[in-house]
């Protein structure tokens, strides 16, 4: 696993901001293995400040969209800006759900 590590930066939200630090601050303390060792660092940017955390909370809310109503269940709007995503690959690595089931295969919530 080397010394890679998964930094989180999240939308600064007065209201949920102190949880996620506990959380973090948890798992990182509660739980073994090498998955967990690489878990980096927590930060918080104003999402007017950092573009981009608007851009990951939308392709992440597409693909749930996509994964639990699949294409005919996520509204034509939704769907087509799914779709338009999906084709700038240089924007975001898109991955379907056979990679995601590969990368989770390993990963366990268990301490």
């Amino acid at each position: 696993m080397g010394g890679r590590h998964v930094n989180f930066i999240f939308d600064r939200n007065d209201t949920e901001s102190g949880y996620a630090v506990r959380m973090f601050d948890h798992i990182k303390a509660n739980y073994e293995g090498p998955q967990w060792r690489q878990l980096g660092d927590l930060r918080f940017a104003n999402r007017l400040d950092q573009p981009s955390l608007q851009a990951a909370d939308l392709y992440a809310h597409l693909w749930h969209a996509f994964l639990t109503y699949e294409s005919a269940g996520m509204g034509r709007e939704r769907n087509r800006v799914f779709q338009s995503v999906k084709k700038k690959k240089s924007w975001l690595e898109v991955l379907g759900a056979e990679s995601f089931e590969a990368g989770l295969t390993n990963f366990s919530l268990e301490a």
